[in-house]
């Protein structure tokens, strides 16, 4: 019993606690992610440091490394701001959810889900159907990029998550919430039938109806480049 405290002590000691910079980077994306920090929002350091109780440092190093990934935009002197994404880089992104949701779908073909996970995706498609119903796009919109995640963990392959998670996903379909109005119920319809077929593990069927989704939104899309350039 001695042993196992010990290796439990050592277990604890070897995993580091979360450093300041890791607990700005986890609010800011909260916040991101769930519409309480908006695109084109600006971020002051000193705001920040004194909220989270650190000093300017980390602040600075969690904004650069945001930046670094695309979510933010450094402003001289004066902090960071949300970056907006333009409707072309909306277009790009769905471009690749498009191939990565068509390979994630082949790839969980093979992997019949268990009960419980059948049951976890039910889950995830009622947030969505609800959020529809409620027209909460915030929360609609965090539900949809949970069963992208979800469908690439079906699928099996460890680089897909990563592929998503570069995206930003909850960020990036937070500005895909733009092109909502007046595609409410188009939308919904769309996920409660990728829903059904997710359920009745009709794959083939899944794979062509997501394609068919994401050829639709990449229409409005471009539709508004065209009317943006016009």
């Amino acid at each position: 019993m001695a042993k196992v405290s010990a290796l439990k002590d050592a277990d604890k000691k070897a995993s580091p606690k979360p450093s300041s910079v890791d607990k700005i980077i986890e609010l800011l994306l909260d916040g991101i992610q769930r519409g309480k920090i908006v695109p084109g929002q600006r971020l002051i350091t000193s705001e920040l440091s004194k909220n989270m109780g650190t000093s300017l440092a980390p602040v600075r190093e969690a904004f650069h490394l945001l930046a670094g990934q695309g979510l933010l935009e450094l402003l001289p002197n004066r902090g960071a701001r949300v970056r907006e994404l333009t409707t072309e880089n909306l277009l790009e992104g769905v471009q690749i959810l498009q191939v990565v949701g068509g390979l994630a779908i082949r790839l969980a073909s093979k992997n019949k889900p268990n009960e419980a996970q059948t049951k976890a995706l039910d889950a995830i498609m009622g947030r969505i159907y609800q959020a529809g119903d409620d027209r909460n796009a915030t929360e609609f919109f965090l539900a949809i990029s949970a069963s992208h995640r979800y469908m690439n963990e079906l699928a099996g392959n460890s680089y897909l998550n990563p592929v998503v998670g570069r995206l930003h996903l909850e960020y990036f379909n937070s500005q895909l919430a733009t092109i909502l109005p007046g595609n409410w119920d188009r939308y919904l319809s769309n996920y409660r039938e990728l829903g059904a077929l997710a359920t009745t593990g009709d794959y083939k069927k899944l794979e062509k109806m997501l394609s068919k989704h994401f050829d639709w939104v990449m229409s409005i899309l471009r539709e508004k480049i065209e009317h943006e350039q016009s």
